[in-house]
């Protein structure tokens, strides 16, 4: 294994911690705590995994590894978001999501 596969291994663990943690929050709620800590909930602990994701795709960038020069690129975010929030009102109206 050469630093570019460990890294992106590591990205690729790290997206791994996203998903778990986002599963618990929905399982267990935003402000349960995590049960290995009485002092973090699961809101926080989802934000520290992303923010570890995010860090891992900056030191691929910093290494050379991924292009990130248009990481935070506000038109693709505003876009996602937009479709998103189209389907979820979609699924609304089909039933499958009840709030």
């Amino acid at each position: 294994m050469n630093s570019r596969e460990y890294l992106f291994t590591v990205l690729a663990e790290e997206a791994s911690e996203v998903a778990q943690a986002t599963s618990k929050t929905i399982r267990f709620g935003n402000s349960s705590f995590v049960p290995q800590s009485r002092f973090t909930t699961n809101a926080e602990h989802l934000v520290q995994e992303i923010n570890e994701m995010i860090a891992m795709v900056e030191l691929l960038g910093e290494f050379g590894y991924l292009d990130i020069t248009n990481l935070n690129n506000v038109r693709v975010k505003e876009a996602k978001k937009i479709k998103v929030t189209e389907y979820l009102e979609l699924a609304e109206n089909m039933g499958v999501v009840i709030d």
